[in-house]
């Protein structure tokens, strides 16, 4: 016997469940965005460190240049720069673990945050390789996390 009166709400994000809901009024209005979807919290164990990069980028539009041993050119701009005078920007890729699912994933940390997880083993990034940043962040274990789950990234430490 099928009620057709009956509307299920599903989400596969973290596994599917049908729940009957009785009174859509309470529902209806309720306007949740695909930031809200994608952000979560969470705490994750460490398991790895897959790669850390550095590179240099353009003052201008902030796009990465080759470095030549003295000089970057962007091609974008075709502006040859001083090498003091660039950004130099990190990314990390962590492999963790989900504490409350237990899930497995890979998360990209840029700039900021793999500032803040230097600053947590006691390292500046100024003059760091990036294989003596893959060591000292392998001693992290548990951190607090807000990350956007669509892309991977890591969005916010606590």
């Amino acid at each position: 016997m099928t009620n057709l009166d009956v509307t299920y709400i599903t989400s596969a994000r973290d596994g599917s469940s049908l729940t009957e809901i009785q009174d859509l009024e309470n529902v209806k209005d309720t306007v949740i965005g695909e930031q809200d979807i994608a952000n979560k919290d969470m705490t994750v164990s460490l398991i790895g460190v897959s790669s850390a990069q550095n590179y240099y980028s353009c003052r201008d539009c902030k796009s990465k240049v080759e470095f030549d041993g003295k000089s970057v050119t962007c091609q974008k701009w075709v502006l040859t720069q001083k090498v003091s005078t660039l950004s130099v920007h990190w990314v990390v890729k962590l492999f963790v673990e989900d504490q409350a699912t237990s899930r497995k994933f890979h998360l990209t940390a840029f700039d900021g945050i793999v500032q803040q997880l230097a600053a947590r083993v006691k390292k500046s990034l100024d003059g760091i390789s990036p294989e003596a940043l893959k060591n000292a962040l392998i001693d992290l274990n548990e951190l607090e996390i807000a990350c956007d789950t669509t892309k991977n990234t890591i969005l916010e430490l606590s």
